[in-house]
């Protein structure tokens, strides 16, 4: 029973951890867009650190000849439309309690850090009957 309980404790502080690290790593980014992060797996224990992405534009010099001056009066293309991934976790899955304001892309790989973390499967917190992750049914979900 102590045992038990001790695993909960465990895993509920470190869920907490990863959620709070999650939170600084997202304002961080909102914060200064040019030297926004993105996250990456390190390690066997499915720890998380930020990677810099890919050089700019502007920080790459070119050797090539500058473009004429009639390219500089074109407007740019229109942006292209938003895609799932892009948007909000919330915006696109039921029942986003904890991770609000994370691109939808990062869910599936934040959710494979807790498991990895937890040392623990998908359905210790979720429901895997049909694809309902979304339920709240699980004591384990509710703690967390």
């Amino acid at each position: 029973m102590m045992k038990e309980n001790f695993k909960r404790i465990a895993a509920v502080t470190l869920i907490a951890l990863v959620l709070s690290f999650q939170a600084e790593l997202w304002a961080e980014a909102g914060e200064n867009a040019e030297a926004s992060a993105s996250l990456v797996s390190s390690g066997s224990f499915g720890l998380l650190r930020l990677a810099p992405e890919m050089p700019t534009a502007s920080s790459i010099t070119s050797s090539s000849p500058p473009a004429p001056v009639e390219a500089l009066n074109e407007l740019p293309p229109e942006p292209a439309p938003q895609s799932n991934q892009e948007q909000p976790v919330e915006q696109v899955q039921k029942n986003i309690q904890a991770l609000k304001g994370m691109p939808a892309a990062q869910l599936l790989p934040v959710m494979h850090q807790m498991r990895t973390a937890l040392g623990v499967r998908c359905d210790y917190c979720h429901i895997a009957e049909n694809g309902k992750y979304w339920m709240d049914d699980k004591p384990a979900k509710q703690i967390a």
